[in-house]
């Protein structure tokens, strides 16, 4: 349950954080004349792998993923004598 609950607020980090970035894109030196010219998913593309903007994605990403390596290994580890014969 633990998990489940670190997973989710690790997806609300790393969207929170892709946020921050895609407003903070019109602020960058090298963006400030051409940010609202340039497509929606190239800005997302640059919010998402922190060419602009001061909130790194990868923390939270990280987080999620130890997580839900947790859950898997929690999920997919059965005990010895419940395992099915093959």
């Amino acid at each position: 349950m633990l998990a489940l609950i670190v997973l989710g607020a690790s997806l609300y980090g790393v969207v929170d954080h892709v946020l921050v970035n895609f407003h903070a894109g019109e602020l960058d030196q090298r963006f400030a004349d051409t940010w609202d010219s340039l497509p929606l998913p190239v800005r997302g593309w640059y919010a998402v792998t922190k060419t602009v903007g001061p909130a790194p994605t990868l923390a939270p990403g990280v987080l999620g993923q130890a997580a839900l390596l947790l859950l898997l290994a929690t999920l997919c580890n059965a005990p010895p004598g419940r395992r099915r014969a093959a």
